[in-house]
């Protein structure tokens, strides 16, 4: 989501109004109705407006980070955690042993949420430097 200022974003309603059609009795109360409104609170709540960052629809695909986000590293790290966890008995015990934790499928349900909780926990910390975070205390 891209921000705009609230003085961009009052230009753009007021660019929006004055494109309507004033000739129905619709529009005109609209209108009215809509910079009586804006001004009453304006008055009311007197706020240094050019700190107020209005929140529009961005380009971006997929933004943010969903449930459909963390269920395919939960199955890609599930997957991926099992073969490892197998290959690792056979190389360490000389058997092939399943290390599967469900009866469907080979996947290791541990794996997969270390996987899906590294994930959430890295996109929640994309934004900071590498000083920032909660850790971050010089010792």
């Amino acid at each position: 989501m891209t921000e705009r200022t609230f003085e961009e974003q009052k230009k753009i309603t007021q660019e929006t109004l004055s494109q309507c059609d004033y000739g129905t009795l619709t529009n005109r109360i609209m209108v009215f109705l809509y910079t009586h409104l804006e001004s009453s609170v304006e008055h009311a709540y007197a706020v240094d407006r050019s700190k107020c960052r209005v929140k529009t629809k961005s380009d971006v695909f997929a933004e943010g980070c969903s449930f459909y986000k963390l269920v395919l590293p939960f199955i890609i790290g599930a997957f991926i955690g099992d073969v490892v966890e197998t290959l690792f008995c056979r190389a360490a015990a000389g058997v092939w042993m399943s290390r599967s934790s469900l009866v469907l499928g080979p996947f290791s349900i541990v794996w997969g949420i270390a996987i899906a909780m590294a994930t959430y926990i890295m996109y929640n910390y994309r934004d900071r430097s590498d000083g920032s975070g909660p850790s971050s205390a010089r010792l």
